[in-house]
């Protein structure tokens, strides 16, 4: 029977924008099942899904996740039946493209794992295991990202546009595209503790001054911070990226350096903190037109419009088919 109390349901992880990590289980046992995780745990289309391939799912989501937070036992509960509702709409898109004939086809799923393989290195049985997977279930996954790739771009991508009006305004909106004269620097921090008003360090503007000069002598600037730094001074290595006009109170100091290299004077900008900054680039202005930048713009509305419009689409998905949990605990709700 189809199971109606899913269809309507707005699926997080594709509202969130995560298509790139968008992955498949074919429906089909994965191979090195046994057991209980053979059994059956729903049926899209009459397509069986094993309770093998939606653990194996939900431990790729819970390594993730880990990564981040704990996860209690509620939160795990949640994720199982997120992993089920993955692999429900993971196989009802490769159904759909199966039809159309557009889905990934063997060949097209070695090469990708291959590639995978390669870039990964000697690593690559280890970054499996730490996500729960071996290579069977890897390579599920990675035909169901190529299938929903397919499916985004044959049938959601190809049905939106973008007008000229929302061109526009996101370039009038954004600065990306109109910057001025900037400097990208690394630099010290030089600081020192104050306690009730009072400097623990006597001349903390002769401390920086003998930064400045060992950074000028090419000393780098790591090296410099942990040799001046003690129970009295500290001296951090900050990167930052500095526009003219946006940044008055560094000016001062980054208006004489003019090639990668140069080093400025020792800026104070607190009774105990001074800055001495090197030039890594001096970055011109830039102002791109509107039509230059209409390319990138269309492509980042269009992304925008992709991601709010999956929900509705993977609703319809649902909606047309027939879905039963023949194992209730990956149910919705359940």
């Amino acid at each position: 029977m189809a199971n109606s109390g899913t269809s309507g349901r707005v699926v997080g992880w594709l509202a969130a924008g995560v298509v790139a990590a968008v992955v498949a289980a074919t429906g089909t046992a994965q191979a090195g099942e046994s057991g209980g995780d053979a059994a059956v745990a729903m049926t899209v289309n009459g397509v069986a899904i094993s309770a093998g391939a939606v653990e194996s799912e939900y431990r790729w989501i819970y390594n993730q996740k880990k990564i981040f937070h704990a996860v209690n036992d509620e939160q795990m509960a949640v994720l199982r039946h997120e992993a089920a509702d993955r692999l429900v709409v993971w196989e009802l898109v490769r159904q759909k493209l199966a039809a159309e004939g557009k889905a990934a086809t063997p060949l097209e799923i070695d090469a990708k794992v291959a590639g995978d393989r390669t870039r990964i290195g000697d690593a690559f049985p280890k970054y499996l295991g730490t996500l729960g997977q071996d290579e069977v279930s890897f390579r599920h996954r990675t035909e169901g990202i190529q299938n929903f790739k397919t499916y985004q771009q044959a049938h959601i991508a190809s049905q939106l546009k973008v007008s000229d009006e929302e061109v526009r305004d996101h370039y009038a909106k954004v600065t990306t595209y109109r910057t001025a004269e900037a400097y990208r620097v690394r630099y010290l921090q030089v600081s020192s503790v104050d306690i009730s008003g009072r400097l623990m360090h006597g001349d903390l503007a002769a401390v920086a001054e003998k930064a400045r000069k060992r950074v000028a002598e090419g000393t780098p600037l790591e090296e410099v911070a942990g040799a001046l730094t003690n129970s009295q001074v500290t001296c951090r290595v900050l990167e930052g990226y500095y526009e003219v006009g946006k940044a008055p109170l560094y000016e001062l100091a980054l208006k004489p350096l003019v090639k990668s290299g140069d080093v400025s004077s020792a800026l104070k900008v607190t009774d105990n903190s001074y800055l001495i900054f090197r030039l890594d680039e001096k970055v011109p202005a830039k102002n791109v037109s509107l039509e230059q930048a209409r390319p990138e713009i269309e492509r980042l509305l269009l992304e925008v419009k992709v991601t709010e419009a999956i929900p509705g689409h993977v609703a319809g998905l649902k909606k047309q088919a027939e879905i039963r949990y023949v194992d209730a605990k990956y149910a919705p709700g359940k």
